[in-house]
């Protein structure tokens, strides 16, 4: 999954605001009241704490986002890594940059990884929601082969056993984890395994499924990022 599917056009909606309507609307939803729709709760909630952490309103921030994004927008011609990562992942580098002048670094890497914990947990969930009502190991299995062909078409993939009640791949080239840090923030990296091994342990938690993510993924050093799913009996 990429964690900017989500994270990135958060930007280009947030830009727009300057030109959009400042007519009321009857929401419920703040995002929604500012312009940005189908930015998922809880990342939207993040975002409004990194802002409160930066000591800047959510609109404030964003339009800061926005704005540097475009000024780093030279570094998509440079790099080896797919033109799509760079693009998607721009905007995570930007919100990097605009907290850097406003946070120490250790306040500053702990809202970045709030942020991009947030946004891979919502955008796995966008892209699992037609399984997520009653999930199986061949359904999830038939969506990552779907995702892998789509989204995380750049990954490399090796599927190690797939068969009835059990499927386990593994990741053995992370063009995310290349992408990063070609842009600088590589270390957030860890960021994204841990948003999701948390996503699919509490996804199918107490719903019959076991699901297992190796320690050692290639942002800590390993030679492949491996995720098992597994039927109990």
């Amino acid at each position: 999954m990429s964690a900017t599917d989500t994270i990135g056009p958060v930007a280009a909606r947030v830009a727009a605001v300057r030109t959009a309507s400042a007519e009321p609307r009857a929401s419920h939803q703040p995002h929604e009241r500012a312009g940005l729709p189908e930015i998922h709760s809880s990342l939207w909630a993040a975002l409004a704490e990194c802002a409160a952490r930066a000591r800047l309103s959510t609109l404030g921030l964003m339009l800061r986002v926005a704005g540097r994004t475009l000024a780093m927008s030279g570094r998509l011609l440079r790099g080896e890594t797919p033109f799509k990562l760079r693009q998607k992942f721009l905007p995570l580098a930007a919100l990097d940059r605009v907290l850097a002048s406003r946070l120490d670094s250790a306040a500053r890497r702990a809202a970045m990884e709030m942020v991009l914990r947030a946004a891979v947990s919502a955008e796995t969930g966008r892209q699992f929601r037609s399984v997520m009502s009653a999930p199986r190991v061949g359904s999830i299995a038939a969506q990552y082969r779907k995702v892998h062909r789509g989204a995380g078409r750049h990954q490399r993939v090796r599927y190690e056993v797939d068969a009835p009640g059990c499927f386990q791949f593994a990741v053995t080239d992370c063009a995310f984890l290349r992408t990063l840090r070609e842009l600088g923030i590589g270390e957030l990296a860890t960021a994204m395994c841990e948003a999701d091994a948390c996503f699919w342990t509490r996804a199918v938690e107490g719903r019959g499924i076991r699901f297992s993510k190796s320690r050692d993924t290639i942002a800590r050093g390993g030679d492949c990022c491996r995720s098992t799913f597994a039927q109990e009996s």
